[in-house]
């Protein structure tokens, strides 16, 4: 059995924007003459509870963050109240950041219920939910959690698996283990579907990047057999030499998929403490896996003999020519020898093992360089864009020029390997990659935007703010702008934004936007400015942003488009207000469904849609209007929602 590993890109969400929002809380509260205020600090806990679910958002708002001081247990079930049941935006983040971090079970669950409910929930409060529990040291919420992830359908999960589930701690690992060895057939078979993972279980482990490894070697010994087999993939993907002594038992096990795992955790860490019995299992283990597992451990401990690695090198199977090129690279051979033996390797049937032999290639100076340009020269898709990837830091005219050629291909995972080996070369790649912004194909100009990306020194950042204003294709300039809100401290970049904000060009203008949001309050800064342009897009764009975020003069200036505007700014901004809380703009938007217009109606029911659950209590009570067309509309709009959930 093999495990191959896939880079992995994400967008890992940071914490700033957590802090950002704070920040604006605080200071839209400090406008509003509230933290001047202690007059609530005087009442009991009882009464602000009740003024708490008042209709007015200011005095809840208050009473949330009075009671976000208090550690009693009706002041924290007043704040999980306010976090389920509040309509303002602003109310809920206050109450869901008092909680968080909170060693609590009734808090832990209202996080997992946020992820549960993210279509319906701000993007902040899922990412304060998702920060809670990735430090949870709860054993059954990690149990909820892990069970969330593989058995419902969750837009948030996905989304922000790298972070929940990128360095376990204690509490994590069992739970962890324990769904990573569901589902695996433990019996003796002549198939090897049963050592498969399902593929949720292998996206969990490509994620998993750091675990407490003490706390791993006493699973080997779990009663629960799932646990033991989920703790040995661990173990293969973070070898720990502690671990031999159990692991040399495990090899021995009566299930097939243990001996297996066993087998290959000890030959990425072997020990020599334990090298008679990994010996005893190279020459009599009834399993020929197992045996190949071994001979590899005693390659690592210099024990093994070339001729017993030759043997699995001339292997029928392909799993066991992959082990004995592991076992090779340990040997003690001079460049020729190992060249000699990687190049037969280099023509297998098997894409795995022609893969191995070509990265063990560049270890072994310009001759084996050149072969394995000459086997990059056979490959496509997958295969090549693997090979791509290990050219990263193997500097030279020739691989730097096979690169920028791949940055032409018709395969995407090619274009993106290509951008990545590019981008190891830093400053050097620079003029190649200023030329293929010119190119005539835009993906290759997007292609050469990622390798800029990556690069990011101020010469990079300078191309990147050049293609965003002034490259002739919008896919171009919206990937550009997506790419220089990658850079918050760069002023280049900011200024860049900052003029595409003012862009005739509404789409453009709104990701300009966006993006300035993302780059910390240097962006803010530049939005708050942008509320006074004399140009209605760049105002309505950078109103719409800073409404995520609870500014109070954002949302008087959407206020102030939604009462002088029409047409689609009008309906931008009700959404906009709308989506951060007011319950003014969405009975307006409600209200707008009476228009006799078929058109102007369409584009209404297409913004109510577009608040998902947040109109679904609304549109119920939009049911008893005294307008016919009203209610039909609304009946309409809650069974389409409906059937969204």
């Amino acid at each position: 059995m093999s495990v191959r590993v896939i880079p992995l890109t994400a967008a890992i969400v940071s914490v700033v924007i957590l802090i950002l929002v704070t920040y604006l809380c605080l200071q839209s509260l400090y406008r509003m003459r509230l933290l001047n205020s202690d007059s609530y600090s005087t009442l009991n806990t009882e009464k602000l509870i009740s003024i708490a679910r008042n209709s007015d958002v200011e005095k809840r708002l208050r009473a949330t963050l009075e009671l976000s001081r208090r550690n009693s247990r009706d002041a924290i079930l007043a704040l999980i109240e306010r976090v389920r049941s509040d309509k303002a935006e602003l109310v809920r983040i206050a109450a869901l950041y008092a909680l968080a971090w909170r060693k609590d079970e009734a808090v832990d669950e209202l996080m997992l219920d946020i992820l549960r409910q993210s279509q319906s929930r701000h993007v902040t409060e899922i990412e304060i939910a998702v920060k809670h529990l990735s430090n949870s040291t709860n054993e059954p919420t990690w149990h909820r959690l892990v069970e969330l992830y593989f058995r419902e359908a969750s837009t948030a999960i996905e989304k922000y698996a790298p972070i929940l589930f990128n360095r376990l701690n204690e509490a994590s690992l069992r739970p962890v283990c324990q769904m990573l060895g569901t589902g695996i057939a433990f019996k003796e078979t002549k198939s090897d579907a049963s050592m498969m993972l399902q593929r949720r279980q292998r996206q969990l482990l490509m994620l998993i990047d750091s675990i407490p490894k003490d706390a791993l070697i006493p699973l080997l010994s779990d009663n629960d057999i799932a646990v033991v087999a989920g703790a040995l993939q661990l173990l293969i993907k973070f070898p720990i030499e502690d671990a031999a002594p159990k692991l040399a038992e495990l090899a021995n096990s009566k299930h097939r998929i243990i001996r297996v795992l066993a087998a290959s955790a000890l030959a990425m860490k072997p020990s020599i403490r334990v090298a008679g019995e990994i010996k005893q299992l190279a020459k009599i283990s009834k399993d020929k896996y197992v045996r190949a597992c071994a001979t590899v451990a005693l390659s690592s401990i210099g024990k093994a003999e070339l001729k017993e690695v030759e043997k699995l090198l001339n292997s029928k199977d392909a799993i066991e020519r992959k082990l004995a090129l592991q076992a090779l690279s340990h040997m003690k051979l001079s460049n020729k020898e190992m060249i000699d033996k990687l190049k037969v390797a280099l023509n297998d049937p098997d894409m795995e093992v022609r893969l191995t032999a070509s990265v063990m290639l560049l270890r072994h100076g310009e001759d084996a360089l050149k072969l394995f340009l000459k086997a990059l020269e056979r490959t496509h898709g997958d295969e090549r864009a693997s090979m791509l990837l290990a050219l990263r830091n193997i500097k030279s005219k020739e691989t730097l020029k096979v690169a920028a050629k791949d940055l032409m291909s018709d395969e995407p995972q090619v274009r993106w390997a290509a951008g990545v080996a590019i981008s190891s070369y830093g400053e050097e790649a620079l003029p190649l990659l200023s030329e293929m912004l010119k190119h005539n194909d835009e993906r290759v100009r997007i292609g050469a935007l990622n390798a800029l990306t990556q690069i990011g020194t101020n010469r990079a950042v300078e191309l990147v703010a050049k293609a965003a204003l002034s490259d002739n294709s919008k896919l171009v300039r919206i990937s550009a702008i997506e790419s220089l809100s990658a850079f918050p401290g760069n002023a280049q970049a900011i200024g860049a934004l900052s003029k595409l904000l003012e862009s005739q060009d509404d789409e453009i203008a709104m990701r300009a936007a966006l993006a300035l949001g993302k780059v910390g309050q240097s962006g803010l800064r530049i939005l708050k400015d942008a509320l006074k342009s004399d140009k209605v897009g760049a105002r309505l764009a950078a109103a719409r942003v800073l409404a995520f975020y609870g500014d109070a003069e954002s949302m008087k200036m959407l206020w102030d488009i939604a009462s002088k505007g029409d047409g689609m700014m009008k309906l931008t901004a009700l959404q906009a207000l709308a989506r951060a809380g007011d319950e003014d703009a969405m009975t307006r938007l409600i209200k707008m469904l009476a228009t006799k217009d078929e058109m102007e109606r369409m584009k209404v029911r297409a913004a109510i849609l577009g608040l998902r659950e947040s109109a679904i209590e609304p549109l119920k009570a939009a049911l008893n209007d005294d307008d016919e067309l009203i209610r039909a509309e609304a009946a309409l709009l809650l069974s389409q929602l409906l059937q969204l959930r």
